[in-house]
């Protein structure tokens, strides 16, 4: 059987079920008996005979196996892999097993990444790939005939419809207590509207209405926040719980037993809904969903891929999540274990070094007045592409086995690894090459193709961009903050030997700031700019 990955979630324990839309169109539920395995790493693996004796009823069976336990680590060591029995309680598995030694005892890996994910990890798979599936017994033995690398590669005929209700507000603002007035239901063939009958009447119609057109995706606005609670909560009051079904599955909504969360981010205070997913159909939250705001269906679909994140997990994820998961494929490939909680810590600097390092990118004063005629000149993706050309990742700088690596971090000499590439340049790699082709490819596109080219790239900039925060921010599992400085001392070195560039040939520089510079020279012309953007290039070999 042939088809393109649609969704896959755990089952029943034991299973996980992934939903495949063949090119009929036809979307097919297989069921492949697989579950995810936790980690665990002592001084002494013998210590963890009797808790792995106590945890019998959640866990398959247990193991010893060579692993990468740490990011830094030159080699393998031995660890346990424990494979548990119901995917959906890997994490509280993990937090039994923590809570059984005494503090740092054990330490847990891979425990809180997803389990469709780890799915997708192991069969080197990705949302929406082409591939052809057979049903071995109670396994599925997969063939991949895509490639994540790939630039214009065979979607399905995906169908889309668009879900709203219209509520008799008794305030200023819609309650779970007012009553539903209509329910609208738009697809490409046009749009319907139920206003007709009870309350009860209206969600059974609708029921009946999405089975019919059997969708792919369901589009809503705040869906996650209200309107999917709001319709649970009408059926609820008119007694059809279990009749509101909208997936493939045929399971009744519910309000998740997990709330939503308000966190503080950059002075303001947020909340973040819980999700209202669908089973074999995908729910997409048009109004919280980053990935598709920025770049469509387009722009969400190439995340997904290349992150390898199932496609209603990364319409809600932050872009940080999504570059976690691709991070995490990368360590799966290579035997690296995901840290559970993170463990790379700051290397101590005294005063003099911390003046040195504690700084961002480069900024010239701006000259005050009017000017004609400036150049425009921006390094290309500055940081991803000095992550990935100089070997920026957590391990890699200041690491021990390269102390006279002539890799040194610009202004500070610090020193970074030859011998081995970090595992975020490995990731951000395919990020920098396929949004340059992207870019190249819209240039001469039009219509539909330019649409689907911008959208892909725009999502592959904020991964690019997210890369070099994540290297510094305190919960990144392979990140460290002497990284995050490493970036910003080649951004300050690649601008100013650019800067140096335009000065030796008579140019003015009237502002720079972090990767963009703004020149004039009297007379100079496009042709005279390109000529200097090309020796900027040659001197500091950055596009």
């Amino acid at each position: 059987m042939k088809g393109w990955i649609l969704d896959l979630y755990p089952g029943a324990p034991g299973e996980m079920v992934v939903w495949l839309k063949r090119e009929d169109g036809e979307a097919v539920r297989l069921v492949d008996r697989w579950s995810p395995s936790v980690f665990v790493a002592a001084d002494s693996l013998a210590d963890l005979k009797i808790p792995l004796e106590v945890l019998g009823d959640e866990v398959k069976w247990w193991r010893a196996v060579s692993k990468r336990e740490r990011v830094t680590d030159a080699g393998t060591s031995e660890v346990v892999e424990v494979k548990v029995k119901d995917a959906k309680r890997a994490r509280r598995v993990a937090a039994r097993l923590e809570r059984m030694g005494s503090f740092g005892a054990f330490r847990l890996y891979n425990a809180d990444v997803p389990p469709n994910q780890t799915y997708l990890y192991e069969k080197d798979l990705f949302p929406l790939a082409y591939c052809e599936v057979a049903q071995n017994g109670c396994e599925l033995s997969w063939r991949l005939m895509d490639d994540v690398r790939a630039y214009d590669y065979s979607m399905p005929n995906l169908r889309k419809v668009r879900l709203d209700a219209g509520v008799d507000r008794q305030g200023r603002l819609p309650r779970p207590t007012d009553r539903l007035r209509e329910i609208t239901l738009e697809s490409d063939s046009g749009a319907v509207t139920i206003d007709g009958g009870g309350e009860a009447e209206k969600i059974l119609e609708l029921v009946r209405l999405v089975k019919e057109a059997d969708p792919d995706f369901v589009l809503t606005r705040d869906g996650d926040t209200f309107l999917i609670p709001y319709l649970i909560s009408r059926a609820e009051a008119n007694g059809i719980t279990g009749e509101l079904v909208l997936d493939r599955e045929g399971t009744a909504l519910r309000t998740p037993a997990k709330k939503g969360v308000s966190y503080f981010q950059y002075g303001k205070i947020r909340y973040r809904p819980s999700a209202m997913k669908l089973y074999g159909r995908v729910h997409i939250d048009v109004n919280t969903s980053f990935a598709y705001s920025e770049g469509g269906f387009d722009g969400l679909f190439e995340l997904s891929r290349v992150c390898r994140m199932p496609l209603q997990t990364s319409s809600r994820a932050s872009i940080g999540k999504a570059l976690s998961s691709l991070q995490f494929y990368h360590a799966s490939r290579m035997g690296l274990l995901v840290p559970w909680k993170p463990t790379l810590a700051e290397r101590f600097k005294d005063r003099s070094e911390l003046l040195m390092a504690d700084r961002g990118g480069f900024i010239f004063e701006p000259k005050v007045g009017l000017f004609e005629g400036v150049g425009e000149l921006d390094l290309a993706a500055l940081y991803p592409n000095s992550m990935l050309k100089k070997n920026i990742s957590g391990e890699p700088v200041r690491c021990p086995c390269c102390a006279d690596s002539e890799n040194r971090v610009p202004e500070l000499g610090w020193n970074v690894c030859e011998k081995a590439k970090g595992i975020v340049p490995t990731a951000i790699e395919i990020i920098v090459e396929k949004r340059l082709r992207y870019k190249e490819l819209k240039k001469g596109a039009r219509g539909v193709d330019y649409d689907r080219y911008n959208g892909r790239q725009a999502a592959l900039k904020w991964l690019g961009v997210t890369t070099f925060g994540y290297l510094g921010f305190n919960n990144a599992k392979f990140g460290r903050i002497d990284a995050h400085i490493a970036v910003c001392a080649w951004d300050r070195k690649v601008l100013v030997d650019a800067a140096r560039v335009a000065e030796r040939r008579g140019y003015e520089l009237l502002h720079g700031i972090v990767d963009s510079l703004w020149l004039k020279r009297e007379g100079a012309t496009e042709a005279d700019y390109l000529e200097l953007k090309a020796e900027m290039e040659e001197e500091t070999g950055f596009p």
